[in-house]
């Protein structure tokens, strides 16, 4: 009974899958398309992904590292497939990640061609896509290597203390 039980969830995970359109079917999506609860899901499988593996789905898995190398060679290939540096708009149309992890790994979107061009530089497959990439100047270029995993603190300028105006309860020196 139970194997009947388990393949009958696995055939609808099936079923809801191909009415999803090729998109990655949630857990919320088959329990609200199907008969079964969620206690019937964890009876046979501790993950929603164990049940997609087990009805024949594969899938890549949400919030992966990706390493920065091939980051920039998906920029790399959408600059060589347009001829020119794309922008942030185009990337996040055209290209294979989001353009916000590219901010998260190089800072911002303008740096990324001197990024690519300083990770890239010994590799002749992608002189192409190197005469692209404008030449800055020593003096101008900023620093674009690839930055360590320390998180960032933005710098907020303080207002100067006004002594011409009143000042309510204590002062709070942050």
């Amino acid at each position: 009974m139970a194997e009947n039980e388990r393949e009958a969830l696995l055939e609808a995970i099936r079923t809801a899958a191909a009415a999803a359109g090729g998109t990655r079917l949630t857990r919320q999506q088959f329990l609200k398309s199907s008969n079964f609860k969620l206690g019937d899901l964890f009876r046979y499988f501790p993950r929603w992904s164990d049940a997609l593996a087990a009805a024949g789905f594969q899938f890549n898995p949400y919030n992966q590292k990706i390493p920065p190398r091939d980051l920039l060679a998906d920029w790399g290939q959408l600059t060589r497939s347009l001829g020119r540096i794309p922008t942030r708009n185009e990337y996040k149309l055209e290209g294979s990640y989001s353009a916000t992890v590219f901010e998260r790994n190089f800072g911002p979107w303008s740096s990324l061609p001197q990024v690519f061009r300083e990770q890239f530089a010994d590799f002749p497959e992608w002189a192409d896509v190197m005469a692209l990439i404008p030449e800055l100047s020593q003096r101008s270029a900023p620093s674009t290597s690839i930055p360590s995993t320390a998180p960032r603190t933005p710098s907020v300028p303080r207002s100067p203390r006004r002594v011409d105006r009143p000042t309510y309860g204590d002062p709070i020196d942050f």
